[in-house]
């Protein structure tokens, strides 16, 4: 039996090899584009969506350099977001940002919103439902005292927004109002600030007012309840289902709890949860299924940019359960 020249064995092992390596090079193609498409979410613009470490939002798209955003929220059905846009040092007033979801999943350029382009305007936050957008306004209303901000919403009819319509006349008080949210039940959370002479804030209270037989009931505040003065409260967020309560205090961004006596646990500090990102953080807001946080920083010298940052949200319901998050 004759041998086979030794250079055909060679060859013959090379080209094996090559084949095998091709073979495992396809394959491990394969699985990186499989993993990535579990972890990339069409419903955040695209991003990866965080851990524990916070990370910037949409870098680009919505955080973007010169200029400040805040109060992001998205609808229950992941096909709209809104969001709050000023100047870096605050000078130029604040506008709402609007961006659709397409039917290929893909998101709009955030552009200002057309109800937002000639007025002042904030802070918005999505009902539950995702059936009205609330948000803040200076635009005139009636009753209105030295041109503080109020409360508006827009409602959706269909497939679209129906003209911002002020929300009532229990929210004409001594005080300017921002940051508003509400829970399924159709209570309404908001910040006041209450003003000298001068249009200086001297106190901040975070309020409530409650949705009984289809009126909004006198303003209450929660300052005693979360056990705080006056002067230090700002930014409230509650949960849907009011089982908990966003807000930042003198201590720094806190979480408080709501117990069935309608009493509110001590503030929790949830500062070190939101990492080491410069400047100090504010607006606080939840994605829809509360999986997600988002936060803004204020921004201060140049490197401290005025971004909105997210973090997964788990630590909320351990601590609210006394655990740990997984």
């Amino acid at each position: 039996m004759r041998k086979t020249p030794a250079i055909i064995v060679a060859l013959i092992v090379l080209l094996a090899t090559g084949a095998l390596a091709q073979q495992n090079m396809s394959a491990n193609s394969t699985a990186k584009v499989t993993v990535k498409s579990q972890i990339v979410s069409a419903d955040f613009f695209g991003q990866i969506p965080p851990g524990a470490t916070p990370e910037v939002f949409a870098p680009g798209v919505v955080s973007i350099d010169g200029r400040t955003a805040e109060r992001i929220s998205f609808s229950p059905d992941w096909k709209e977001c809104f969001f709050s846009v000023t100047s870096p040092d605050y000078s130029a007033p604040f506008k709402i940002y609007h961006s659709t979801r397409g039917v290929n999943g893909t998101w709009s350029n955030p552009t200002i919103a057309d109800f937002s382009e000639n007025f002042g305007e904030g802070a918005s936050a999505f009902s539950p439902d995702g059936k009205r957008l609330y948000f803040v306004s200076n635009r005139p209303y009636p009753g209105q005292m030295k041109n503080w901000r109020s409360i508006w919403y827009i409602e959706k009819i269909g497939d679209a927004w129906s003209q911002p319509q002020f929300l009532s006349r229990t929210f004409v008080q001594p005080y300017d109002i921002s940051y508003v949210s509400s829970s399924a039940n159709g209570n309404i959370y908001f910040i006041g600030y209450e003003k000298d002479e001068s249009g200086k804030t001297v106190s901040r209270t975070i309020y409530r007012s409650r949705y009984f037989n289809g009126k909004y009931q006198q303003p209450e505040s929660l300052n005693a309840k979360l056990h705080g003065d006056k002067a230090g409260f700002a930014d409230p967020y509650i949960a849907p289902d009011e089982s908990f309560l966003l807000f930042n205090w003198n201590i720094g961004r806190c979480i408080s709890f709501h117990k069935n006596d309608d009493s509110w646990t001590e503030p929790i500090a949830i500062e070190d949860r939101l990492g080491s990102i410069p400047g100090p953080k504010w607006a606080m807001s939840l994605s829809p299924d509360m999986k997600y946080l988002f936060f803004s920083n204020l921004p201060g010298p140049s490197s401290v940019k005025g971004y909105i940052y997210w973090i997964k949200a788990d630590f909320v319901t351990a601590l609210r359960d006394g655990g740990t998050p997984k």
